[in-house]
């Protein structure tokens, strides 16, 4: 290597860099397409979900890691009973699918803040039959996104969290 002169970048690294920025992409079609649907999103989200810790087989409660949602969004409404909150987990690539369901705890801490989790692919990248029982998909394509399968909705209230008082 000549000084002035970076390594050329390797195939994977190329991979990576076309799957980020497809990535990138597909959040920003959903993000348009969910506020044209009367939502209002938030992007590349990080919550920490206060839950017992057997709910999400973590070994304690305090044992409390941030959890990402690529796009989580609420119905635009005045009724909380309605806001309808949702996750949704973007990946573009068959490999980025994989270690998204590799990863149980933060899809199960994603359940307890949202009424569906879907999952949102390029057409081809996931089948329906592959996603357990909860899980929606939505799939992209040139002219747009199509609900594939809805989730099963679980109902919740979202609450703002409460101030913690030291008992005395």
């Amino acid at each position: 290597m000549t000084a002035g002169h970076s390594p050329a970048p390797s195939s994977s690294d190329n991979e990576s860099s076309q799957a980020s920025s497809g990535h990138t992409a597909l959040v920003s079609k959903l993000v348009a397409y969910l506020k044209e649907s009367g939502r209002q999103t938030w992007e590349d989200v990080k919550f920490k979900v206060f839950a017992a810790a057997e709910m999400i087989n973590w070994s304690t409660s305090t044992d409390i890691e941030p959890v990402h949602a690529d796009v989580f969004s609420l119905r635009q409404t005045q009724d909380k009973a309605q806001a309808n909150p949702c996750v949704y987990q973007v990946v573009v690539t068959r490999s980025d699918f994989l270690a998204a369901m590799a990863q149980r705890q933060q899809r199960a801490a994603c359940e307890l803040i949202s009424e569906g989790f879907y999952f949102v692919a390029p057409v081809g990248v996931v089948s329906p039959q592959e996603l357990p029982a909860p899980y929606g998909l939505v799939t992209s394509d040139q002219t747009g996104f199509t609900v594939v399968k809805a989730p099963v909705f679980t109902k919740h209230l979202l609450q703002p969290l409460q101030p913690f008082v030291a008992a005395s």
